[in-house]
């Protein structure tokens, strides 16, 4: 009888040991699914995207006054900017597009801004080369602005980088758009210049 009861008695407390540890093993597998990722950066709660069928995003400035249509391949996302950009599009890749808007003063020529800023980079900047000459563009709805770019080296990244800056006219302002990637992804953003200049819209 002896030996039955603590034949017993051992099988009660195998059968605890088993549900206790089942029960820790559920909390650990739990715990390990379902606390978040500290290291994934939320999205701006302000972020507007609307997505189309065509795997097209339109990227809306802050006060709505500008539309940036880019295709969904290039993966940005966009960003609360803690400068002064009124749009600030990035992506894993590196890719990141800016844009900012300035008042132009009755006696300032948009050309000899362009002109100045490039001079200040090739000046104050050792880092840079490639530069482009300024060139005439026409963006869409027939508004006309002014690029140049040049390749540039990363101090943070110790990585060479492609930058194209575009100067554009509206009116009593002046925006500047800078898209900038690395080097080596020339060849996969080559186009982005181009979808820019024509997916750009002003309300």
């Amino acid at each position: 009888m002896n030996e039955i009861f603590n034949f017993r008695r051992q099988l009660n407390i195998a059968k605890v040991l088993v549900v206790t540890a089942s029960f820790i093993i559920i909390i650990i597998i739990a715990f390990v699914f379902f606390t978040p990722n500290n290291n994934e950066k939320p999205l701006s709660t302000n972020t507007i995207i609307e997505t189309h069928e065509n795997k097209i995003s339109d990227f809306k400035s802050k006060n709505n006054e500008i539309i940036l249509s880019l295709n969904n391949s290039y993966g940005l996302s966009q960003f609360d900017s803690i400068q002064d950009y009124i749009l600030e599009l990035r992506s894993e890749d590196n890719l990141n597009i800016f844009i900012e808007k300035k008042n132009l003063s009755t006696d300032k020529i948009l050309y000899n801004l362009v002109s100045k800023d490039k001079e200040i980079y090739i000046k104050e900047f050792n880092s840079i080369s490639n530069i482009s000459d300024i060139r005439e563009i026409t963006i869409a709805d027939g508004i006309i602005g002014y690029t140049y770019g040049f390749h540039y080296l990363d101090n943070r990244m110790k990585k060479p980088f492609y930058l194209q800056i575009i100067w554009i006219q509206k009116n009593s302002n002046y925006y500047i758009l800078s898209a900038e990637f690395p080097l080596d992804k020339l060849d996969s953003y080559s186009k982005i210049i181009n979808e820019i200049t024509t997916n750009l819209k002003f309300n």
